[in-house]
């Protein structure tokens, strides 16, 4: 038996590309952001409530309590985005994104990626 996955079509016109950034081109690719993931399931369990960020940390706080909440749901950066994102080729590239540059994040998936994690006001932050 052979199933099909069927992924939703990007918002916006069909006859163009338009990037998360509002960059255009061919290697711009488009997606929505999702918090509806295996690692927000994980979340839900292990922290009953969002944890409000502290508007004073800076980004590498923010970046190490990410970090930590991702070691206690037992996930890695990686698949968390690809999940958020909607875009299973992001848990195997390489560091620093493919070579033609075409994944850009904006504060929409910075927002989804730290609601999977019971985080509010990332994309303010980072």
């Amino acid at each position: 038996m052979q199933q099909t996955l069927k992924m939703d079509p990007p918002d916006g016109p069909s006859d163009a590309t338009v990037g998360l950034a509002g960059t255009a081109g061919p290697a711009a690719r488009t997606t929505r952001a999702t918090t509806d993931t295996r690692v927000m399931e994980k979340s839900e369990s292990v922290w009953r409530d969002a944890t409000p960020l502290d508007p004073g940390l800076s980004d590498q706080e923010i970046v190490a309590v990410m970090r930590e909440r991702l070691r206690r749901v037992h996930t890695t950066a990686q698949d968390a985005l690809s999940q958020c994102m909607r875009c299973p080729a992001v848990a195997t590239m390489p560091l620093g994104g493919p070579e033609d540059g075409g994944f850009l994040v904006d504060a929409d998936i910075v927002e989804a990626f730290a609601a999977q994690l019971r985080l509010d006001g990332a994309a303010g932050e980072v």
